[in-house]
């Protein structure tokens, strides 16, 4: 098995990464953009960790098509949410969509596994964190929906996702959940959270955070379709109640 594991940024796929590898059989390389991660020694099964749309799509034509639409659409809608606006005036410049996320589906045994976090969480942190505007921030959040929304439709069988809040408020029953989606058995291991950039004793649920009803009302009204997608998407996700 090879694992993709995806997530927009800013959404908890450093941490579910690090959760994921350390399972004593599977071995996962941090945003490893060279294909090195193909040649990775450590555990029986490996893999790697992308943010998308940052550095992964599906495709180079719909990487194109998609940050034009969506640059338009987030432009638009971007004054609504002038109250959780952190004033970010110009983007960081950096590449985007350096691996395609066909090419790893084209490998017979890839399988990807997908974090979703409340866009609230994302769209402010990308923007205090990440230093992009606020359309930026909105854009990748809603491409990074877009892409799981069309993995979840193309390849139900080898793509799954975890709610992060899910993840954090009850991490065992998640990741007992992934194992069995993997074929793999649970090990208490992975709910330390421990890597390089995080040092736990134990997962933090605060880190769910609380819901921000307003904001979401307003991603419901502007992006209904994108709404739409990210409902379904945390209905199905792995280990929910």
């Amino acid at each position: 098995m090879e694992l993709t594991i995806i997530g927009a940024p800013r959404s908890g796929t450093t941490l579910f990464a690090a959760m994921i590898a350390s399972h004593p059989e599977v071995s996962i390389l941090n945003e490893d953009k060279t294909g090195a991660w193909r040649q990775a020694l450590g555990g029986k099964h490996l893999g790697v960790k992308l943010c998308v749309p940052n550095q992964t799509e599906r495709s180079a034509a719909e990487a194109e098509a998609a940050r034009a639409r969506l640059q338009a659409l987030a432009a638009r809608e971007a004054p609504r949410f002038s109250a959780w606006d952190r004033g970010r005036s110009e983007a960081w410049q950096e590449p985007l969509a350096a691996e395609l996320l066909n090419d790893f589906l084209a490998r017979e045994e890839t399988r990807v596994l997908a974090t979703l976090r409340a866009p609230e969480r994302v769209v402010d942190s990308i923007q205090q964190r990440g230093g992009q505007p606020l359309a930026e921030a909105l854009l990748r959040w809603l491409r990074a929906l877009e892409i799981m929304g069309s993995l979840a439709e193309t390849a139900p069988e080898r793509f799954a996702l975890v709610g992060f809040e899910q993840l954090v408020s009850d991490p065992e029953r998640v990741l007992r959940a992934c194992c069995a989606w993997l074929g793999l058995g649970f090990h208490a291991a992975m709910l330390t959270g421990e890597t390089p950039f995080y040092h736990l004793q134990e997962i933090d649920p605060a880190k769910a955070g609380e819901a921000d009803t307003a904001f979401q009302a307003q991603m419901a009204e502007s992006f209904p379709e994108h709404w739409k997608t990210y409902e379904s998407l945390r209905a199905g996700g792995l280990g929910r109640v």
